[in-house]
């Protein structure tokens, strides 16, 4: 079974739909990967900001 880019190199992915974005290549975008990077964005920033207030308030 071929892997997939992401699979392979998120690093390339990532630019890869990067680039796709720009060009409004919304067809050919792995929204699969992209859903699932973009959910663990917003939780990880979050996390950071519930640190960073836990912080500051002692």
């Amino acid at each position: 079974m071929t892997q997939s880019l992401y699979e392979q190199d998120i690093l390339l992915w990532a630019e890869d739909t990067v680039a796709k974005l720009k060009a409004r290549d919304f067809e050919h975008l792995d929204l699969e990967h992209l859903i699932e990077e973009v959910k663990a964005l917003g939780i990880s920033q979050r996390e950071c900001a519930d640190t960073s207030s836990s912080n500051t308030s002692r």
